[in-house]
């Protein structure tokens, strides 16, 4: 659960199901509810992880992750993670979900709004990016970033990962 951690923000974007392991027997749980604060899990004392399961990709779907390292460790400072789906040119599912720039993933619920439904574009994705910010409560300030560079750095890393998942789900018709 370390928001710097590029795999928490994978996760949640592609709606990946947890399976943990404890005393009690096993239980699911969904990526989204597993990160609840810095540096912690839904996880019990008792319990491990014992499984992760995502699906795959199908025809019209795309996927990006990008970030931004920071220079002395290579983990993120901020990292965005797309996944969307498309059918006739129009946006049928989008997930964009923002991480390192909060204490856990964030969904970018406004991006939703503006796609769904829509044709990608330059246009409708930038307005989509634009929307990223308003999703990221309390960002996190180090002596590297402040809370604001990282919601700027969010907006343009979501712009280029939109365009690029556009651009992998059209490749996959």
């Amino acid at each position: 659960a370390d928001p710097a951690s590029d795999y928490p923000t994978v996760m949640v974007a592609l709606e990946a199901g947890i399976t943990v392991a404890g005393s009690r027997g096993k239980r699911r749980i969904a990526a989204e509810e597993i990160f609840v604060d810095l540096f912690t899990t839904e996880l019990k004392s008792d319990e491990i992880l014992s499984e992760v399961s995502v699906s795959t990709m199908g025809k019209g779907e795309g996927g990006t992750y990008l970030k931004h390292r920071h220079p002395a460790s290579r983990y993120a400072v901020v990292g965005v993670a797309a996944h969307v789906a498309i059918k006739n040119n129009v946006c049928k599912s989008v997930r964009l979900v923002v991480g390192g720039a909060t204490v856990v993933p964030v969904l970018a619920r406004g991006v939703e709004e503006v796609l769904l439904g829509e044709k990608p574009s330059v246009n409708t994705i930038s307005t989509a990016a634009d929307r990223v910010a308003e999703s990221l409560e309390s960002p996190l300030s180090d002596l590297y970033a402040s809370g604001e560079y990282r919601a700027h750095l969010a907006t343009v890393l979501a712009r280029r990962a939109l365009a690029e998942s556009f651009r992998r789900a059209q490749k996959q018709k």
